[in-house]
């Protein structure tokens, strides 16, 4: 299934962002990890280097750019960059354009 493979090019880039990052910051890999909100597990700047990282991922495993940044994904309080499962889904929808 296509979200299981973004899921997986998903915990490439946390790797990759994590190892930026001091051991009690780090992003822990789970479809249900909250990114935005209150209940967040990363700060802003961690996440926009996590979305810089998935975006380049993406385009490395699957071929096709995606834009993260668009459409207000950060102001949406259930948008797509709210879990690591929601930016899942999100990417396979664009990826199946």
């Amino acid at each position: 299934m296509l979200q299981e493979q973004v899921l997986q090019t998903i915990y490439q880039a946390i790797d990759e962002v994590n190892l930026l990052m001091a051991v009690d910051g780090q992003i822990p890999k789970g479809d249900t990890t909250v990114l935005l909100g209150n209940e967040a597990v990363v700060e802003s700047l961690g996440l926009i280097n996590l979305i810089v990282a998935v975006e380049q991922r993406v385009e490395i495993d699957f071929g096709q750019a995606v834009m993260l940044m668009q459409d207000d994904a950060l102001t949406q309080p259930a948008g797509p960059l709210q879990t690591v499962g929601s930016l899942a889904a999100h990417i396979a929808l664009l990826l199946n354009g």
